[in-house]
């Protein structure tokens, strides 16, 4: 089951995270269906849903940690072409963690 994305935005200064049309099947399921949004700068995302929802799949994919159909870009810097820089501009905190 699809669902759809939408991120809650603010200062609209340029966009610091760029998901286009973005799908990730996992055999017959689909996992992400054509997910756009645009996050402008000095904005924050919050990847909330239930268990299947997508959500790891999204992350592992603004990573470049999985492949995925689409178009991702961090600060401009396209994910699947130099995901090394992309992640200097990206952090996370998970729901759970440990030391």
């Amino acid at each position: 089951m699809a669902r759809k994305m939408q991120a809650v935005t603010g200062d609209e200064g340029g966009s610091i995270l760029k998901v286009e049309h973005v799908s990730k099947r996992y055999g017959k399921f689909v996992a992400l269906d054509n997910i756009s949004f645009d996050l402008p700068k000095g904005s924050h995302l919050l990847v909330l849903g239930p268990n299947g929802a997508g959500k790891t799949t999204l992350i592992k994919s603004i990573m470049d940690l999985i492949n995925f159909n689409g178009r991702i870009t961090v600060a401009g810097v396209n994910v699947k072409k130099n995901s090394s820089l992309a992640k200097t501009h990206i952090g996370y905190v998970p729901q759970n963690y440990a030391f």
